[in-house]
């Protein structure tokens, strides 16, 4: 039962003097404990029309051979309550004998749904009246707490200009040199583990492109301004950096060999702070915006994380990391609203925050010494992997050259060649060192790929050697030697295919 009646003919909308009519999508909540609740609670497309005795809304349907019919509602005045509207969105209540019922409006514009409201009866229950009380005085109340969020404008300042310090070092508005980002500051396992723990903090800092950093600006920039002013300036920073260290802590926990930056684990942090507060402190808010806010976070909360788990290059262990590690800090820095009772458990937060952050950081060195114990030779490996791109690369330009150098005379082939075998060789010898002496522990799935390698370099020193012999025999080597050197050029694609595949790059996986 809805109180919907159909008929077929045009309805007699309302009693009364006329006031207005206005098309909109409306939905009528039956009251609780009625069942159908959901599928009878549906945006309706329709019209309101409103006398000064009733209210109606009515729904035109045409169904596949039958004849247009209109379903309508109509309510006295009398029952209509706590009317209000929120931009195009017009909510009230129908106090009927059956029960209270919650209308939804949905006008054309803002303005229109202003004209509504004053169409509407301005019949208010004291419930509703202390809640706008609260509501006009909460913002003013929050306002006076913290009247400028400069810490929020000055997280986004230090990102943007690091981002900008990045692009004009060549990384690329799009961040296509992931390798050179390590430089910056991400949390590349390897180095971090290898003694860079600053990087737990200054990765927090490092964006992979132009579009990451927008989308994190954009989130830290909509809660950290309401965050920073429930928390204070100070209880806001701290939050904001120890979330990010705890991200990065689980990011490298997580994926020891990944490299990952990004501000969205010390974002995902103040979410958890901001869900924190409205939880502890729902009776000191208005009871719509705590609502409101433990709505919008939950839900925020699960899709960025369901999106991490289904989709590539998503680092969701800074994001669980830094939402666990806000929502513990956030536990012991959130105060009151109301000052007084804020001054009178500062200190007491302040020192609960400052053992919990030890607490938590000092659990936190015991398992990165463990895990760096346990993965030391896969991540020096993995160093020397990602390290060694510009030697290769000077090896092969330098003797691609050489090769390339036009002789005329034995005297020019013979500087050719003693130049290849004094400063070209020796640079392979030194790159085969370097993997043949990389340890790996027994049953490593990366051993496949150290031998992929070491194959590749192999073939490289012994092409550029073979090339001596060939321009030390003249214009014309010998059928052996040409077939030698176009065997070992052909295995050296082969290695670099296989070298592709089994190797881990620097993807910069971005939380």
């Amino acid at each position: 039962m809805d109180d919907f009646t159909h008929t077929s003919q045009p309805p007699e909308v309302a009693q009364g003097t006329p006031i207005g009519t206005s098309r909109v999508r409306f939905a009528v909540r039956p009251p609780r404990g009625q069942r159908g609740t959901v599928l009878r609670s549906m945006l309706r497309k329709g019209e309101l029309c409103v006398t000064d005795e009733d209210v109606a809304l009515i729904k035109s349907s045409l169904k596949l051979f039958q004849r247009p019919f209109e379903t309508k509602r109509v309510i006295p005045r009398d029952q209509i309550f706590d009317a209000k509207t929120i931009r195009k969105y017009v909510y009230f209540d129908i106090h009927a004998p059956a029960g209270i019922q919650r209308v939804f409006l949905i006008a054309s514009s803002g303005d229109e749904a202003k004209k509504i409201l004053e169409w509407l009866p301005r019949q208010t229950t004291p419930a509703h009246e202390a809640e706008q009380t609260a509501l006009s005085s909460y913002s003013e109340r929050i306002l006076a707490l913290t009247p400028i969020t400069r810490v929020t404008y000055g997280l986004i300042a230090i990102n943007v200009l690091v981002y900008l310090a990045m692009c004009a070092g060549g990384v690329g508005i799009m961040a296509q040199n992931i390798p050179m980002t390590v430089r910056w500051g991400t949390n590349f396992g390897p180095e971090t583990l290898g003694g860079g723990w600053w990087r737990l903090l200054t990765s927090v800092f490092v964006h992979f492109g132009l579009v990451h950093l927008m989308f994190n600006m954009l989130a830290l920039f909509q809660i950290g301004r309401l965050a920073e002013r429930l928390y204070g300036s100070g209880r806001f920073l701290a939050l904001y950096l120890f979330a990010g260290v705890a991200g990065s802590i689980v990011s490298v926990l997580w994926h020891p060999t990944v490299n990952s930056a990004g501000a969205s684990g010390a974002i995902f942090g103040v979410f958890g702070g901001l869900l924190v507060y409205v939880l502890k402190f729902r009776h000191e808010l208005p009871t719509s915006i705590a609502l409101q806010q433990r709505i919008s976070i939950v839900v925020l909360i699960a899709y960025n994380l369901f999106y991490g788990f289904t989709h590539q290059g998503i680092d969701n262990g800074a994001h669980l990391g830094g939402l666990v590690g806000g929502v513990l800090l956030g536990l012991t820095l959130a105060r009151p609203l109301n000052e007084p009772a804020r001054a009178k458990v500062a200190l007491k937060s302040a020192l609960l925050s400052s053992a919990l952050a030890l607490v938590v950081l000092g659990s936190s060195t015991y398992l990165l010494a463990h895990i760096r114990e346990a993965y030391n030779e896969e991540l020096q490996f993995t160093s020397l992997e990602h390290t060694i791109a510009p030697s290769l690369a000077k090896a092969m330009s330098e003797g691609g050259a050489l090769l390339r150098v036009p002789v005329h005379t034995p005297g020019e082939r013979y500087a050719i060649a003693n130049k290849i075998m004094q400063e070209v060789v020796p640079q392979w010898e030194k790159l085969y060192a370097s993997f043949e002496n990389a340890p790996l522990p027994n049953g490593s799935p990366r051993i496949a790929l150290r031998e992929a390698i070491l194959s590749y370099i192999d073939d490289n020193r012994k092409m550029y050697r073979v090339a001596v012999i060939m321009g030390n025999q003249g214009r014309e080597p010998d059928a052996a030697t040409q077939a030698q050197f176009r065997a070992l050029m052909s295995d050296s694609v082969v290695q670099v295919a296989a070298v592709k595949r089994l190797s881990s790059p620097i993807d910069g996986r971005h939380p």
